[in-house]
């Protein structure tokens, strides 16, 4: 979202497709979401520097799914990519995330 050229409009469609998503499909799995912090967190930012409510209540969605997708035991979180990955390298994102909502 961030590097589109209409970044509110992406961020808002991020957020639209993921409830679609999980409409339809149910909630992402644990591991997904925690590896989606960091996108999570991005388009927060994005649509809290907005004016609008509507925007500023899909930015505390977004810190909320930031700080619920934070595994409960961050050293047995793990990603299985091509560069395998073990523990919770987001840590800083859901700290500012829990910031933000704290300051609501």
């Amino acid at each position: 979202a961030r590097e589109a050229g209409t970044p509110l409009e992406t961020s808002r469609a991020f957020v639209e497709y993921l409830d679609e998503f999980e409409a339809a499909n149910g909630p992402l799995v644990v591991q997904a979401q925690t590896e989606l912090i960091p996108d999570f967190f991005s388009v927060a930012e994005l649509l809290a520097a907005s004016d609008d409510e509507g925007d500023q209540a899909l930015a505390r969605r977004m810190y909320r799914r930031c700080v619920d997708a934070e595994p409960p035991i961050h050293g047995a979180h793990y990603w299985p990519d091509s560069a395998y990955r073990a523990g919770f390298v987001h840590q800083y994102e859901v700290e500012q995330a829990r910031s933000r909502l704290a300051a609501d």
